[in-house]
């Protein structure tokens, strides 16, 4: 899965952006890998559940 890390009002460092790939990496067993197109353009996964 693909994403972008960015921050408003903070500095991305590389320590944080390794953090969150670690964490959103865990949480990609969860979801299916399917993508779909929100209103305002972007991209986004549908949840399992």
């Amino acid at each position: 899965m693909k994403f972008n890390i960015r921050g408003e009002n903070i500095e991305v460092t590389f320590a944080i952006q390794e953090y969150v790939e670690k964490k959103v990496s865990k949480l990609e067993r969860h979801l299916i890998k399917k993508d779909y197109k929100r209103r305002d353009g972007r991209y986004g996964l549908i949840e399992s559940r």
